[in-house]
């Protein structure tokens, strides 16, 4: 169902998953349905690079990430937990331009986080458009193990959560 570009497995509208290398300048290139003015959401030329909750690298394109940093500019100044959360957040924060062979230069401390060394990374859609997870991929391979043996708790926890959310709304 994917189409090849390069060395990139992209899947229509940029959905799942697919596999990018690393240059030795550090670098990865950015599927062509991402960076394609058709694409919805797609066709920017700044990115935001900040580490993951989990081991990844996070990559929002600059519009989408906007919404996610008045989130956490809404934390609470005065809760510890909440202050030192943001504070880690955006120490992290790299702005890059995508150059114009549609790539985008990682930093050594983002790749060192999220334990990338060799070339091969996995680049999933997290969340949006525009926003994407960078793993190595023995790291992600076990969150995605990890994840399918206890997909039914999972699906099961945030269901509970939803129905008591509901009937507070109520």
């Amino acid at each position: 169902m994917g189409i090849f570009v390069s060395n990139i497995h992209v899947l229509a509208l940029f959905l799942g998953k697919y596999n990018v290398t690393v240059d030795d300048r550090k670098r990865i290139s950015l599927p062509a349905d991402f960076v394609s003015e058709s694409f919805p959401g797609g066709g920017g030329d700044t990115f935001v690079l900040l580490q993951g909750i989990e081991k990844c690298i996070l990559m929002y394109e600059l519009s989408d990430f906007l919404p996610y940093y008045d989130e956490l500019s809404n934390f609470n100044r005065l809760d510890e937990d909440e202050r030192r959360l943001r504070r880690g957040i955006l120490a992290s924060i790299q702005r890059v331009n995508k150059d114009s062979k549609n790539r985008l230069l990682i930093s050594q401390e983002l790749l060192d986080y999220a334990e990338i060394s060799e070339k091969d990374v996995v680049v999933m859609a997290a969340q949006g458009k525009t926003v994407m997870e960078l793993w190595k991929k023995e790291l992600y391979d076990s969150e995605v193990l990890g994840i399918k043996q206890v997909l039914s708790d999972l699906s099961n926890k945030i269901a509970k959560r939803k129905r008591i959310a509901d009937k507070r709304n109520d």
